[in-house]
């Protein structure tokens, strides 16, 4: 559904609004975006003091999806819609409590267990048939990249390890390093 554009006329008359009016439209209108409910829930209700409970329940969600590989592995295809789910949840995960510590803690946790719960498999399967995982791992990686720098110097050391495993992986996959090398991604740039 496409949002509406208020004028700068609507806009003023609902400011000068009387504040039970306005109380009255915002519990009609707030219910009808789901993620705006959850935002307000956890900024209001719980005061942000949730977020470490919400961070063990994310962490566990995505462990348990990454150790039903390799039994669940068909192809890289299936990988590939799995990271893309678990990628939706920690994406709303964000959108929701604003944990960028969170969000690279999940996408490491994600990325490094399915590509190491399934290496052996990818390591032999066709660069073809694995390309677009592939595409999505290296791109997954270089915005780890562009989320650690972004951090301030003691963090990124928190990430230091998960990060090399990373590039560990990618170099331990040929594809997977061949299509680093075509998206001129320097995989060196994942150690700290």
């Amino acid at each position: 559904m496409a949002r509406a554009k208020l004028s700068e006329e609507l806009k003023k008359e609902i400011k000068a609004l009387p504040s039970k009016e306005k109380d009255k439209l915002l519990m009609r209108l707030i219910p009808k975006d789901s993620k705006l409910v959850d935002q307000l829930e956890y900024k209001l209700v719980e005061e942000e003091g949730t977020l470490e409970f919400r961070r063990d329940d994310m962490r566990e969600y995505i462990e348990s999806r990454v150790n039903q590989y390799p039994n669940k592995y068909y192809s890289s295809i299936y990988l590939r819609l799995e990271m893309r789910d678990i990628s939706g949840k920690i994406n709303y995960h964000v959108a929701i409590t604003k944990d960028k510590l969170g969000e690279i803690e999940f996408n490491l946790v994600m990325v490094n267990g399915l590509l190491y719960k399934n290496k052996g498999r990818l390591q032999s399967e066709s660069k073809y048939l694995a390309e677009k995982l592939n595409d999505y791992v290296i791109k997954r990686a270089l915005k780890l990249v562009k989320l650690v720098n972004a951090l301030h110097e003691d963090y990124r050391l928190e990430f230091a390890d998960e990060m090399m495993e990373l590039a560990d992986h990618i170099k331990s996959i040929p594809s997977l390093l061949e299509e680093a090398k075509y998206l001129q991604f320097d995989v060196e740039s994942l150690i700290m």
